[in-house]
């Protein structure tokens, strides 16, 4: 205990921040000059920032209440440094330290945080967005919101259901599938064709839309960002001058960082970390950063995680049993031929992969959906199959957000994977009345 409050006396941020940025521009990353906004607080005082998303005024929505309550609840447990550190990227970027953490902890955020600052500025998803005010426009979204629910004329109800609505189709707006190469953008779509929405719903579902877009790239790039930090984290701090015993505590919170997951997890830190210094045995830096410009994390993972890698993180596979569906049996080890069958299992999780593309057609009139499957009237949503079932109930919980915001019919249209058939969900039948009576005069 006294040996850290006289590292804390002893070892200035700021001096050490300066000392980290040097040695990292020896190594060629950080060569541009970036602002980092460094806020340290405690950290239920962090809370905000955290469940907004790097701001301190976001709209009032419930999911920010349930995540504000699941942090508060985890900064409760014995183990109060849980959430430490969060770092946004923007203009300037932002980065956020618990202030009771231990010095060596904050010295190792600061390393993360250039390693961070590099690979945001140097990976091409993230040259897609623009954050030059962004928390400008945050702003604005949320005085939009304030406004609506402040007005008589609307029902408050009605925004909230809207913004649920919303946030539940985010995930397939605005993206592309990697394997399928499959563009996914529903919100938009649904902006564009619903005749059902108000002006004020249809700007709150781009606005949910535009926010979802400054977070994509941390979807297509997390596992690659957070083992690009501990590849430089491990390195500069080394090239810093630090008292033996703060050296060793930041090793140690690496070594936690990189530990071993859960039986039947992977931590994706060590296996982005563990390709990295691959990568650095066989490879110039040069060669490392042309790298980490152009992938994502699903062509990363795929193009560069060989079977010594997979080996060394322990990876394999596993499921239920064929004859006892009861039973969790091994399928594939690294260790032999089957490795490239985890890598392609991990693979379909990372970046875009993770959400389904759907195409969204217009059939209510006339119907242009047939294929073998009755005519159907409303909107079709069309699976883009990669090789992988829907879950049932998120397929019909996406259908009846959609139905609900359209006023329409909707069928969503799976595929099985076993059988590679085709099946639809209805959504929504109780808008079907308008077309029935339609037929009927036209009858």
């Amino acid at each position: 205990m006294q040996d850290q409050q006289q590292s804390r006396a002893t070892i200035d941020l700021g001096s050490v921040y300066e000392e980290l940025k040097k040695a990292a521009r020896r190594y060629g990353i950080l060569d541009i000059e970036e602002d980092l906004e460094l806020y340290l607080g405690d950290p239920r005082q962090l809370i905000t920032p955290i469940v907004f998303g790097g701001t301190f005024e976001r709209y009032a929505h419930w999911t920010f209440g349930k995540r504000a309550e699941q942090h508060e609840q985890a900064f409760g447990l014995t183990r109060p440094y849980r959430y430490p550190d969060i770092f946004i990227p923007s203009r300037p970027n932002r980065a956020f330290l618990a202030k009771h953490m231990a010095r060596s902890f904050q010295v190792a955020a600061l390393a993360r945080f250039i390693a961070y600052m590099d690979f945001c500025d140097r990976n091409i998803n993230w040259w897609k967005v623009d954050y030059t005010g962004v928390w400008h426009e945050v702003q604005e979204h949320a005085h939009f919101v304030s406004s609506l629910l402040n007005d008589s004329n609307i029902d408050p109800t009605l925004v909230t259901e809207t913004l649920t609505a919303a946030h539940a189709i985010a995930p397939q707006s605005g993206h592309t599938t990697v394997r399928s190469g499959e563009s996914s953008d529903l919100l938009k779509e649904i902006a564009a064709k619903s005749d059902a929405l108000e002006d004020w719903q249809r700007e709150l579902l781009l606005m949910v839309r535009k926010e979802w877009l400054w977070f994509l790239p941390e979807v297509e790039t997390g596992l690659m960002m957070r083992g690009w930090a501990a590849f430089w984290q491990n390195r500069l701090l080394r090239e810093v001058k630090l008292p033996k015993s703060m050296f060793v505590r930041c090793m140690v919170d690496l070594s936690n960082t990189l530990g071993t997951p859960l039986l039947g997890q992977v931590n994706t830190i060590l296996l982005a970390f563990k390709i990295f210094e691959h990568l650095h045995q066989d490879h110039s830096d040069r060669v490392i950063h042309e790298i980490v410009a152009k992938e994502n994390d699903a062509s990363f993972v795929e193009k560069y995680l060989t079977q010594d890698v997979a080996i060394e993180c322990g990876l394999f596979s596993w499921g239920h049993d064929e004859e006892d569906g009861k039973k969790i049996t091994v399928k594939e080890l690294s260790t032999d031929s089957g490795w490239e069958k985890v890598r392609d299992i991990i693979v379909r999780g990372l970046s875009s992969n993770a959400f389904p593309a759907f195409q969204f057609i217009d059939s209510r009139n006339p119907a242009v959906y047939k294929d073998g499957i009755k005519e159907l009237r409303g909107f079709l949503l069309v699976q883009n199959f990669e090789g992988r079932s829907l879950d049932d109930e998120q397929t019909k919980g996406t259908g009846e957000h959609i139905a609900w915001l359209t006023k329409e019919p909707v069928y969503v249209l799976t595929v099985l994977a076993d059988s590679a058939d085709m099946r639809y969900t209805s959504c929504g039948l109780e808008y079907q009345d308008k077309y029935k009576e339609k037929e009927q005069e036209g009858d």
